[in-house]
């Protein structure tokens, strides 16, 4: 963790050089939130409309001004420039992970209609209102197979017809050090920079490497390291659990 704290960290003050203010969309319990306080960003604004999640996400960020309603409103509200809420270029970041279950292939019934795949435009809304200098998206793989990934390459193509530089990326949380078989899609975009940062390389080999979904987009996946690298993406905590593991065998 503390490897991609610093990745962040340079991202950041490449990005830009002042305090980072960010805005999060559709910011759930606050995850994302308390990852970029976390490598000294300002998390000044949030929009989430489910009643639990705001009263946990105002217990881990009670500085954030958060607007617990439809982002719909949100926005129109953002529009008419209300007291407290930002104006155009005050906001540096707007990061979210729109609502995952049109998208996701568990849904058998999923289909690129539905309400909550919109969602997707209106976190584009807030980016082309704002201009922000950087945008960070979060979804499910399967946003990228549904209707042959028609709503991820729209999005896309509307942030490069917008001047932002994009990266696509397919990660697995296995290789991140989370004791889970979870695939995600992330996509940042800058505006002030030549090119989107990389995204962090994978710290550990994970056995679930398969990646469904994502057959159109093959070369965005982030491998996890080869096994004969292994050792190099090896955390530390697991290093000192081998070798413990070593000298209670040795003892035996």
């Amino acid at each position: 963790r503390r490897r991609h704290t610093r990745y962040w960290r340079d991202w950041s003050s490449d990005v830009c050089s002042s305090d980072l203010k960010v805005l999060d969309l559709f910011a759930g319990c606050g995850g994302l939130s308390l990852a970029m306080e976390q490598v000294g960003f300002d998390v000044s604004w949030a929009v989430e409309v489910n009643p639990y999640s705001c009263a946990t996400y105002r217990s881990l960020h009670p500085g954030t001004l958060l607007l617990e309603e439809d982002i719909s409103k949100s926005f129109a509200r953002c529009l008419d420039s209300e007291n407290g809420l930002p104006k155009p270029g005050e906001v540096d970041l707007i990061m979210g992970g729109p609502p995952c279950q049109g998208f996701c292939g568990i849904n058998r019934h999923r289909h690129i209609g539905d309400p909550r795949n919109s969602m997707v435009e209106t976190f584009f809304d807030f980016v082309d209102y704002y201009r922000p200098k950087a945008v960070l998206l979060e979804n499910v793989s399967g946003m990228l197979s549904l209707e042959k990934g028609k709503a991820i390459k729209g999005f896309l193509r509307a942030l490069k017809e917008a001047d932002y530089k994009c990266r696509l990326g397919i990660l697995q949380a296995g290789c991140y050090g989370v004791p889970q078989n979870r695939w995600r899609i992330f996509v940042l975009a800058t505006l002030e920079t030549k090119e989107a940062p990389a995204f962090p390389a994978p710290l550990h080999c994970f056995p679930r490497t398969v990646a469904f979904d994502t057959a159109q987009f093959k070369d965005a996946i982030i491998r996890p390291p080869s096994p004969e690298r292994s050792e190099e993406h090896t955390s530390e905590l697991q290093s000192r659990q081998y070798l413990v593991c070593r000298l209670l065998l040795e003892k035996k």
